[in-house]
């Protein structure tokens, strides 16, 4: 999960068809990486509420660029090589600072339809 700190008035968000309620006490909200993906790079005010994690420590997400011959992404001085199917494993964080390039984040369930590939080896 992904801490976000709203703007304040706001007591929830709905994403998805599901509703994740703010907190009055501290205008903060717990929302999985792909729905923090959404509402940071909207205008719904959101910004992460904790200091950056440690890049060990970060949520990945799964991502490629739209047209898919993107052979390497780089964010904050840090490269990421695509893997055999031209996904990348990236920082959540990083999702908002990439889409205007053309990054996009993959859904787990829309990563493969090939049966014999598992999604677990990512």
């Amino acid at each position: 999960m992904v801490k976000l700190r709203m703007h304040k008035g706001v007591d929830e968000v709905n994403h998805g068809g599901t509703r994740y309620v703010v907190s009055n006490v501290d205008q903060t909200i717990d929302v999985p990486p792909e729905v923090a993906h959404v509402l940071l790079r909207t205008s719904a005010g959101a910004v992460l509420a904790e200091p950056e994690p440690p890049e060990e420590n970060m949520t990945l997400v799964r991502a490629r660029h739209i047209t898919n011959s993107c052979t390497g992404i780089s964010w904050r001085n840090r490269q990421f090589a695509p893997d055999e199917h031209g996904y990348f494993r990236i920082p959540v964080i990083a999702v908002a600072d990439l889409a205007p390039h053309g990054i996009v984040m993959v859904p787990d369930h829309e990563v493969y339809r090939d049966e014999t590939y598992d999604p677990q080896s990512l």
